[in-house]
């Protein structure tokens, strides 16, 4: 055997050991990072990026200079730390996988790339996420001459419209190679220039506008000032938000306060929106919506049966229904005739139905057919939810149940 024969033999062995530790390594139920997309993924993957700019401060920038003591293999296993914070963050996974680009030989640019799988929990701090991202990154480099192509056609996995094992690359300029095709969403893209570390972010405008990259490298940002400033900081007590994000989402966005003239009730006010915009989709539950003008329409039907039974101010009438179209239009019409509603849910137990039916004194109850049997026996009148569906037979026991509550109220 010549020593080209011995070579290529090593080869093969190396790579099949190669082979098997990445098959064990990722033989697991996959999640990908499943950032939300701000657009439906196409059919067809489309190579086109834009870039946008990662500001770090010079400050932080120091920070992880010192840090890694100007290391590219330290450099990024800091940063790679970081986008496991916030992937970990967006997602909730347990397992964060993130691309990397093969390392550099010398001048030899041997394109590939490999999966780095972390396990990351809230109780580990960055010092110890940090630690054990290095450890996988070692082994990972060592493992670095399989095929990724190779390695998603032994998984048995589809190589269509999206990268098949993750969604986002992690790479530094000056450390790692070139980063083949491989249909991934995001590349976080750093480099260590002059004792300034920068970076820029690649996505596809397929699925992302600019504005949520942006945010991703705002939160990317913020996770390294926290993480730089206390190394000791705990996964599950980092801030992606900024101070402005965090005022924004807590106080501007909940400044819901509206003031209303008075003296106008909750189904007037509907009514006015009604006048506004009555074609408008007003309520929607599954496949069933009514605009404004028809749920309008249809609780005025019921309001008028209602008051016809006799139903007014001081009545209160029960509503026994499932969540729907209708449960809307039945509060919407009890208001409308002047009375008060008494919700129940339909998951009381019986006993819990009956003393809340004698206690409110409840003499119609608004139910469907197939809830009713579920009632217990009460002095309560039983109306359909829809006053067309209501029946005469109904209007004598139910008036009489009105009148002798009001009288008893006196």
């Amino acid at each position: 055997m010549s020593v080209a024969d011995v070579e290529v033999t090593i080869f093969d062995t190396r790579l099949k050991e190669e082979r098997d530790y990445w098959i064990n390594h990722l033989s697991f139920e996959r999640e990908l990072s499943n950032l939300m997309l701000d657009h439906e993924r196409p059919n067809e993957y489309s190579p086109v990026k834009q870039t946008v700019e990662l500001s770090l401060s010079a400050a932080d920038s120091q920070k992880l200079i010192a840090l890694t003591n100007g290391s590219l293999v330290l450099l990024n296993a800091t940063l790679l730390a970081a986008v496991n914070v916030v992937l970990h963050r967006y997602t909730s996974s347990r397992k964060i996988i993130v691309g990397s680009p093969a390392v550099k030989e010398g001048e030899r640019q041997r394109a590939n790339v490999v999966a780095i799988v972390n396990e990351v929990n809230g109780q580990m701090s960055f010092r110890q996420l940090l630690l054990k991202v290095r450890e996988r990154l070692m082994e990972a480099y060592a493992k670095s001459r399989y095929p990724f192509s190779r390695l998603v056609n032994d998984l048995k996995l589809q190589n269509g419209n999206r990268c098949p094992l993750f969604d986002c690359v992690l790479m530094v300029r000056g450390l790692h190679a070139a980063l083949p095709e491989i249909s991934n969403d995001i590349t976080v893209i750093f480099a260590n220039d002059n004792d300034q570390v920068t970076g820029s972010i690649e996505f596809n405008p397929q699925l992302f506008k600019t504005s949520s990259i942006e945010k991703f490298g705002r939160h990317l940002a913020n996770t390294l000032h926290q993480a730089l400033h206390n190394i000791e900081t705990h996964v599950s007590q980092f801030h992606l938000l900024s101070e402005a994000e965090r005022h924004e989402i807590l106080v501007d966005w909940n400044n819901t306060e509206t003031l209303y003239q008075q003296p106008y009730c909750v189904h007037q006010i509907f009514e006015h929106q009604v006048t506004r915009t009555p074609d408008a989709i007003a309520v929607k539950f599954q496949e069933e919506r009514l605009t404004y003008r028809e749920l309008n329409e249809r609780a005025n039907q019921l309001a008028h049966y209602l008051r016809r039974l006799g139903v007014g101010p001081e009545t209160r009438v029960g509503v026994y229904l499932e969540r729907s179209v209708s449960m809307v239009v039945t509060l919407f019409g009890i208001l409308k005739a002047g009375a008060a509603y008494v919700p129940f849910d339909t998951t009381y137990p019986e006993m819990r139905v009956r003393f809340m039916l004698e206690d409110a004194r409840i003499s119609v109850l608004i139910t469907e057919p197939d809830l009713a049997g579920k009632l217990p026996e009460s002095h309560a009148a039983h109306c359909a939810a829809e006053a067309d569906q209501a029946r005469d037979r109904t209007d004598h026991a139910a008036r009489e149940n009105i009148r002798r509550q009001n009288h008893h109220q006196r």
